[in-house]
């Protein structure tokens, strides 16, 4: 399954892609900060307790930013399989299929079918979608592993060892 069609918006002067991760500093919740979304067609896929009654929304980059006005987007820099097939598991299963009415839960499991937190969904959408698992830093072992649980600045934090890149920031 490949879906080689590559859609993004251009939004501020710059070109999003498919696959591209949100991620903002401009929000704090439940004690934890930070918040990440996926570029999926031309609209930021997110899910977060404050919008949407909890479950998944595709907003557009104009919403996102004037929400989170300090975003870094990191974007897979081997090639577009790999985000593109991530995009479309958004698509089809967080906004057309049963994935639409996931609740909200910092407390699921980041492999959870019918909830998600805003990372575990970026996460899905790559593990799903494409195969890819974002691996973390184990700070015991010093190994990278899959998480059982990521935060949305283990996106930065990880994300050369992952294959992504910095591609934009915005007021970061």
């Amino acid at each position: 399954r490949t879906h080689i069609q590559t859609r993004g918006v251009t939004y501020g002067g710059f070109q999003y892609l498919e696959g591209d991760i949100f991620i903002t500093k401009s929000t704090s919740s439940y004690g934890l900060t930070g918040h990440a979304g996926i570029l999926v067609g031309d609209k930021v896929l997110e899910i977060t307790p404050g919008y949407n009654n909890g479950v998944p929304a595709a907003i557009a980059p104009s919403t996102w930013f004037s929400r989170y006005p300090e975003t870094i987007i990191l974007r897979y820099d081997g090639g577009r399989t790999i985000p593109v097939n991530a995009a479309w598991y958004g698509q089809t299963f967080y906004i057309d299929g049963d994935g639409a009415d996931n609740e909200y839960s910092v407390a699921s499991t980041i492999t959870s079918l019918t909830k998600d937190y805003c990372s575990s969904l970026v996460w899905k959408c790559y593990h799903y979608g494409a195969g890819f698992d974002f691996k973390v830093l184990n700070t015991t072992t010093l190994a990278m592993v899959n998480p059982v649980a990521i935060l949305p600045y283990e996106f930065i934090a990880n994300a050369s060892f992952n294959n992504f890149v910095a591609v934009n920031s915005v007021n970061w």
